[in-house]
């Protein structure tokens, strides 16, 4: 969207209202910007000088701030402008906030938000990484893959799908607010991807993921490179595969127990069974005519089997339709899933993990109440010294 869209409306009613507005005082938007300033329920913030500083820094790292070439790069970059250098850059408007600030232009922004990154992702892997396109299908791991995806600088384009609205039990492991209480999931994550980078091309799918919308998902405008798979329902993870293993793109998934990391190269293995072939020769389609009666074993077969899930995640299953509505997410499962997600999918992007295989990082293995190897023996109280 541009300001050239933007017309005064209750934007907290609106469909829009997720939308970042984008615009230059170079492009002749001088007077709507200063229709907005003038708005008192408006906040404006310009830092531009403090990110025009941070670049020169990122820039020219050993001259001291103030330099004559620091100046001079400061100056030929502003084009001579004196400060606030109002015309430089961009004016980033987010309805939602009611906020109006002010930005380095797409390429400098950039560079100094991932600045950190370095060398734990080099500018060349940066660079190729900018170029790949990543779908996310479910937003309660997948929110918080998205935001690594985001934060890392590790697409330059997000396709984000989820049909549900955020409800009062959702709190337990979304980060999220009161104040967008059903709100659509899509449209949470569009908000707070635009926090981080407006300047990030997102998509986003209200419906989820459906039969009439899952080519668009991932071929529209250009094939995805990956996809981050983390729905609820067997039917469309199969559903999901089965589009991904025809185009040849790969899936990475966490399974928000033990820390069950998946990772299915289609594009290296063509043929290569969905979920590792645990669903044996299921498909979507079949998926779906399972019994209620057996649903429960197929659920764990997609584990490896009943043993293979945590004691506290199995009891909580034989609890569902008596005492719970649904299996347990915590946030600490949710937040380490997206942090997973975000490792793989730079490893995969860049090719360095190039095998397809599943992987545990079980928290309740690795911190504990047993011996500490490394602890010292303890000293009898009657020791003489």
């Amino acid at each position: 969207m541009t300001l050239q869209d933007f017309v005064a409306r209750d934007w907290q009613q609106d469909a829009t209202a997720f939308v970042p507005v984008l615009f230059q005082l170079a492009a002749g938007e001088r007077e709507r910007l200063e229709q907005l300033a003038a708005d008192k329920g408006i906040t404006l913030r310009d830092t531009l000088s403090r990110q025009l500083a941070e670049w020169v820094r990122i820039e020219l790292p050993t001259e001291p701030a103030g330099s004559a070439m620091a100046q001079a790069l400061l100056t030929a970059e502003v084009q001579g402008e004196p400060a606030p250098y109002a015309s430089y850059g961009y004016w980033c408007y987010l309805p939602w906030r009611r906020v109006l600030t002010h930005l380095l232009p797409p390429h400098r922004y950039f560079a100094v938000r991932t600045n950190r990154n370095r060398d734990k992702i080099t500018l060349a892997e940066q660079t190729v990484l900018r170029q790949k396109r990543v779908g996310v299908v479910g937003l309660s791991v997948g929110h918080s893959a998205a935001m690594v995806l985001a934060q890392e600088g590790l697409c330059g384009e997000l396709r984000i799908a989820d049909f549900d609205t955020l409800d009062l039990s959702n709190l337990n492991r979304l980060r999220t607010s009161i104040a967008q209480l059903g709100d659509a999931k899509v449209h949470i994550a569009r908000r707070d991807l635009a926090e981080i980078d407006p300047y990030l091309p997102v998509r986003t799918f209200e419906q989820g993921i459906t039969d009439d919308n899952i080519e668009a998902f991932f071929v529209e405008g250009g094939p995805l490179d990956l996809v981050v798979e983390e729905c609820d329902t067997l039917p469309i993870k199969l559903r999901v595969r089965e589009v991904a293993r025809r185009l040849g793109i790969p899936v990475v998934m966490d399974t928000n127990d033990r820390g069950l990391l998946d990772v299915e190269r289609f594009d290296r293995e063509p043929q290569r069974p969905l979920l590792h072939g645990l669903m044996g020769q299921h498909t979507a389609a079949t998926a779906q005519l399972v019994p209620r009666e057996e649903r429960l074993a197929l659920f764990y077969g997609f584990f490896g089997g009943e043993s293979q899930v945590s004691p506290a995640f199995r009891r909580s299953m034989q609890k569902i339709g008596r005492e719970l509505v649904s299996y347990p997410q915590l946030a600490s499962d949710v937040s380490l899933g997206g942090a997973l997600v975000g490792h793989a999918s730079r490893m995969v992007l860049l090719d360095r993990l190039q095998r397809s295989g599943r992987f545990a990082i079980d928290l309740d293995e690795l911190i504990h109440d047993r011996a500490d190897p490394l602890a010292s023996p303890p000293q009898s109280s009657d020791s003489k010294p």
